[in-house]
């Protein structure tokens, strides 16, 4: 509603054709909407009221029903609302609807004004306490100090150490406390015996399965090529040497390699 001198007039007129009390009680009404306008109030936390209508608070702290609040102020004083502005808040207080902080303007200046990358805001560290501008209103000044707001102190069960992560999956402190912990439940699930292993002499936890010789995997493979070895003698200067017997070497080393592989070669440029 937009306030009109002319209605005003035209009421006084419209009293003195009144024909009971009921018509001069409208008349009374209308008056006041028009010389004394509604205000915007806050009813709770989450709601405010205008002009009748409760409007409740959404995420964004506007408020809101099947329109706005802020427009609808804006609309009941100025009237409507041209194609292509908003209605923006002067002090960035979008819980502040009154009619002194509505303002409007088109989009673009809209967008301009509300552009946090060219807005910088100061602020207190809630961690360090060390003051520095930011762009999003954040409560930290690093992500270290957001980390160590956003985590959680835990005891290792391997050390007993004390730290703080904010992964709900750590458990241990470090990876070695992890293998440790880890190695500590497979030698209580195994028997309690001990083995020595056939390749290095090692004593190790195994089970009672007769496969299980060897301490490691490298410790099996060894002895597994150590048994398929066999003693050759070397085509160029006829030392002894040994080798696995399924591979096709004939010499000891590199520089009887070397010797091997250029007469061969001599023997294929002379045919």
């Amino acid at each position: 509603m937009v306030f009109n001198e002319q209605v005003l007039i035209a009421l006084e007129v419209l009293r003195n054709f009144a024909e009971n009390d009921f018509e001069l009680h409208r008349i009374d009404v209308l008056e006041k909407d028009l010389t004394e306008p509604p205000k915007v109030e806050q009813v709770d936390g989450k709601h405010q009221s205008f002009n009748g209508v409760i409007y409740r608070k959404t995420k964004d702290s506007h408020y809101r029903m099947q329109y706005d609040l802020h427009r609808a102020v804006y609309y009941y004083y100025c009237g409507e609302i041209p194609e292509g502005y908003v209605v923006h808040h002067v002090n960035f207080n979008p819980e502040d609807n009154d009619i002194s902080n509505l303002a409007l303007l088109t989009r673009s200046e809209h967008g301009k004004i509300h552009n946090f990358s060219t807005r910088k805001f100061k602020a207190i560290c809630a961690i360090c306490g060390a003051e520095f501008e930011s762009y999003n209103k954040s409560k930290y000044c690093s992500q270290n100090c957001r980390e160590i707001a956003e985590s959680k102190e835990k005891t290792c069960p391997a050390c007993g150490k004390k730290f703080l992560s904010n992964d709900r999956s750590t458990v241990y402190c470090s990876p070695h406390c992890a293998q440790s912990k880890r190695r500590e439940r497979q030698r209580e699930s195994r028997p309690n015996k001990i083995f020595t292993c056939q390749n290095c002499g090692k004593k190790y936890y195994g089970s009672e399965s007769p496969s299980d010789k060897y301490c490691s995997t490298s410790c099996q493979n060894a002895h597994y090529y150590r048994n398929k070895r066999e003693k050759r003698n070397c085509v160029i200067c006829n030392r002894e040497f040994s080798t696995h017997k399924y591979h096709n070497v004939k010499t000891c080393c590199k520089e009887c390699a070397e010797k091997l592989g250029w007469q061969n070669r001599r023997k294929k440029s002379s045919k």
